[in-house]
């Protein structure tokens, strides 16, 4: 058996031992979903070099009063929030090649956060979590979770209320990137450079099995989204 994690090229980002994984499931004992060479079925997220690309193209600056952090990531919020705005066309069609972009752009930004941004809170922190870290990597597990079921207008609605929620605590003045800002000082540079340089995730086709399907209702729960699992159609 392989195990890939959504987060990185290799099977070693950290956040399994140190954390507890994003789509860390205790039924399956391991991260949710793991494949060997012959059946690829349970895997939806891999983070193959293959299929690696930069995005460097963000929207223009639209908040002059915020710091370089908050700018950036909050302008990629943005656009993910267009992206899902066009994907769901009408109330009963969803638009595939716009949720496909959607969907990888979000879980590259799960990746710039897990990856880089609260590793380098945490560490010009005094080696001490942000305090609001393992609620927002809770979050992350709900919604990369959710991104793995085909795409209904009824999931859709759960993630836009999840994210909807979670931005609130990322974005403001006393949000996540603020935080980020002030803690970055003269680190600030380089970590826009490697923000900027985050890879892309290579998205495997969407799932319905019930393997899957269990482990999107746990991911909620975990996250405290037990009236969003509840309200799931699965």
């Amino acid at each position: 058996m392989r195990t890939l994690c959504i987060l990185t090229p290799t099977n070693t980002c950290g956040i399994c031992t140190s954390f507890g994984c994003i789509l860390y499931d205790p039924v399956f004992g391991s991260v949710v979903f793991q494949a060997d060479s012959e059946n690829s079925n349970g895997v939806i997220f891999d983070s193959s070099n293959s299929a690696i690309e930069r995005q460097r193209h963000m929207q223009p600056d639209t908040h002059p009063s915020s710091g370089p952090v908050a700018r950036f990531l909050e302008d990629d919020h943005r656009r993910l929030e267009e992206l899902l705005n066009k994907a769901l066309a009408s109330e009963s069609r969803i638009e595939q090649g716009q949720y496909d972009e959607f969907r990888a752009g979000l879980l590259r930004h799960i990746g710039m956060e897990e990856k880089i941004l609260l590793p380098a809170a945490q560490r010009a922190n005094r080696g001490t979590p942000l305090s609001i870290a393992a609620t927002l990597r809770l979050d992350h597990g709900a919604i990369a979770a959710l991104l793995m079921p085909t795409p209904t207008p009824e999931l859709i609605a759960a993630l836009r209320s999840i994210l909807n929620k979670h931005n609130e605590v990322e974005e403001g003045l006393d949000g996540l990137y603020a935080i980020c800002d002030k803690l970055a000082g003269d680190q600030t540079e380089d970590l826009i450079a490697k923000l900027h340089a985050a890879p892309a995730v290579a998205v495997l086709p969407h799932s319905d099995t019930p393997a899957v399907l269990g482990a999107v209702r746990r991911a909620l729960e975990r996250a405290k989204y037990e009236s969003l699992s509840n309200s799931m159609p699965f």
